[in-house]
């Protein structure tokens, strides 16, 4: 069930199907590059194409030559959440 943007999940049994959790895609748009991780673990190097993940909120970290920033992102189910950052200003 889906209520203020946050997905409920029924646990009566006890259990948790996760691949039977509604998914999304995050797309990462950095100018000129940077090295991206999700939480611990790392995704890659921009550019590269949407990554399928669950629904849910998730914490972007971009690493650049010269700086580095952190967004927070919501991955809405059967949607798509844009990250986008000019690494240069």
């Amino acid at each position: 069930t889906q209520r203020d943007g946050r997905l409920l999940v029924d646990v009566t049994s006890g259990d948790v199907d996760f691949a039977k959790l509604p998914k999304g895609e995050l797309v990462v748009r950095v100018h000129p590059w940077a090295r991206v991780f999700l939480g611990r673990t790392e995704l890659g190097v921009t550019p590269f194409d949407p990554v399928r993940l669950r629904a849910g909120r998730y914490r972007v970290r971009l690493v650049g030559e010269r700086r580095e920033v952190e967004r927070t992102v919501d991955v809405p189910a059967s949607g798509r959440a844009t990250v986008k950052v000019n690494l240069t200003k």
